[in-house]
């Protein structure tokens, strides 16, 4: 995933307009102590709101490749996988006309594509696997749980801070404990997405093979990348932990099938008509 990219889509995005949301909904999740399935509509309703939200913001005139065909072609790969998921969650996958090697969801179940990533994929296999791990993201809540866990970091903090002169406040370090705690969540998260995303794909028919071409594609450009070298140092060391606990769960999979390399008509044209949209 390009950090350029993402800083600029969500990072930049304040605290205060992501949590305003869905502090009020726990809060009066936890006063009124509404039945399970009342509270997955509320976290659902949540999601929609936020993912509305985030999705103007990145979906900008100019941002998005509109094109019909390369649109119904990802989306049917994408329902695909998610017929054969766990989740009942909707999905609805767009494509950024960016070059970057690039892929993420929104809370919701909006999914983004870079035409960057389509063009550097080999065949269907690895478009799935692709989207097998975001739609594992959508199904696992994870924006609406990395809000949670910081909310809970703050209560924690506002805890310990009673009493306390403001002074030596200053040297708790919000900003690195936040860093720090978003960091070991995400990088769980991305495990927890492979591991599901995995079996989504498996179940699917697709060859669990690709799941392993994609991510060693995103360790090579995580590898490349000059640009804040300590940051991608760790991200290419999580990516080389995520690598081997995948390549231990494929060898353990039953083989159900060979499959074969070569791209599938549907995929060639896809690639074919992208071409010319891009040339446009």
């Amino acid at each position: 995933m390009d950090r350029r990219f993402v800083c600029t889509l969500l990072g930049c995005l304040s605290w205060a307009a992501l949590s305003t949301a869905i502090t009020p909904a726990i809060t009066a999740a936890q006063a009124s102590d509404p039945s399970l399935a009342q509270r997955d509509i509320n976290l659902r309703r949540l999601e929609e709101r936020a993912g509305l939200r985030l999705a103007l913001r990145i979906e900008q005139p100019g941002t998005l490749l509109e094109d019909p065909a390369v649109l119904a072609y990802v989306n049917r790969v994408a329902e695909r996988v998610l017929a054969k998921s766990d989740s009942d969650e909707k999905v609805m996958v767009k494509v950024l006309g960016y070059p970057g090697f690039n892929a993420f969801s929104l809370p919701g179940g909006r999914i983004y594509l870079t035409v960057g990533l389509l063009k550097r994929l080999a065949n269907e296999d690895e478009l799935a696997a692709a989207l097998s791990h975001e739609i594992a993201h959508v199904a696992n809540h994870d924006w609406a749980n990395q809000r949670i866990q910081l909310i809970l970091l703050r209560a924690r903090q506002r805890t310990g801070w009673r009493g306390m002169p403001s002074r030596g406040r200053v040297g708790l370090g919000l900003s690195r404990d936040y860093a720090s705690v978003l960091a070991a969540w995400r990088s769980r998260a991305e495990e927890q997405a492979d591991a599901r995303g995995l079996d989504y794909l498996y179940k699917a028919g697709y060859d669990p093979l690709a799941f392993i071409s994609v991510l060693k594609q995103v360790s090579t450009i995580e590898n490349q990348n000059p640009l804040w070298p300590q940051v991608n140092a760790q991200s290419y060391g999580e990516t080389a932990v995520r690598l081997a606990a995948l390549e231990n769960r494929v060898s353990s999979l039953p083989v159900r099938k060979k499959h074969h390399k070569k791209p599938s008509k549907d995929f060639v044209k896809m690639e074919r008509r992208l071409g010319v949209v891009i040339k446009r």
